[in-house]
């Protein structure tokens, strides 16, 4: 008998974060067992983590048929994901963190709303425990349609993000939901969200300078990418004078050292400018 493909493919970002990693693929099996009727696959990235951890996976995993690993010889970011996308069979990709999964009821219930294929981009509602940190959906409603997603827990049809050739690598960490979601939205795939599908997000939320660092520059890299160079520079500087009020003194030179390295990454010809549709222009960006 011919295996069954998976329809869900749980694509999992894993950075030195052994015990979450495993407490996530645990509650990912526990949950899938109850959903009896939906099949799944679970793939780790071990981002860099080292070959000794890889190893320990390996181990760990091995009577495991439904997960497979891969291997990164260095933390490459978020676009580590786009590593996992590429061996993964099923019909929806299913992003978390090491530290989020989906409640147990979820699995089925994100398999009842999306079998029909009506949805081709999910965001769930993410429960972030005190002291994580993480993107709060402004939804108010069910189904109702959502601008962006929490990158810990969105789903989405496997088509559609080989179309759109997954996350961009020039953007480390933070803000690619947003850069994500305008290519999403100028492609005409909506985002839908479900209130009922949730993922749990266990991370402890640490203020570093590389949080504010990151933060900054993909900020300006979205804009340098998606905008006219001048109307992206105004951009940047709004964004600038509304968030700088907010951070510690600390904090500023990390935050203006991101800025400065986007503009960098301009002068280096590694951003092309996408041209997206007026529309999209005014949703994301004014």
């Amino acid at each position: 008998m011919d295996k069954v493909s998976p329809f869900f493919s749980f694509v999992i970002l894993e950075y030195n974060r052994k015990k979450e990693l495993e407490k996530t693929v645990e509650r990912i099996e526990k949950a899938a067992a109850s959903a009896k009727e939906v099949p799944y696959e679970v793939i780790v990235v071990v981002n860099g983590s080292g070959a000794q951890t890889f190893e320990s996976f390996r181990i760990l995993f091995r009577h495991s048929a439904n997960v497979k690993l891969v291997e990164l010889d260095k933390n490459i970011g978020i676009s580590g994901w786009n590593n996992g996308a590429e061996i993964a069979k099923g019909q929806y990709l299913w992003f978390l963190d090491d530290d989020s999964y989906p409640l147990e009821e979820s699995i089925q219930q994100a398999y009842t709303e999306l079998c029909g294929g009506a949805i081709q981009a999910a965001a769930c509602r993410v429960i972030h425990q005190p002291g994580a940190s993480g993107l709060v959906l402004e939804a108010n409603q069910d189904h109702c349609l959502s601008k962006v997603f929490c990158g810990c827990g969105f789903i989405l049809e496997r088509k559609v993000f080989v179309e759109l050739r997954g996350f961009w690598d020039q953007i480390f960490v933070y803000a690619h939901e947003k850069e994500f979601a305008v290519r999403l939205d100028d492609s005409g795939v909506s985002i839908i969200y479900l209130h009922n599908v949730v993922v749990n997000h266990d991370a402890v939320a640490r203020l570093t300078d590389m949080k504010y660092y990151h933060t900054f520059r993909s900020t300006a890299l979205i804009n340098l990418r998606f905008l006219s160079f001048w109307k992206a520079r105004l951009m940047i500087m709004l964004y600038l004078i509304r968030n700088i009020t907010s951070i510690k003194p600390k904090y500023y030179k990390p935050s203006f050292l991101g800025i400065k390295d986007a503009f960098k990454v301009v002068a280096n010809g590694k951003i092309s400018r996408v041209a997206i549709r007026k529309d999209t222009q005014k949703k994301y960006f004014i």
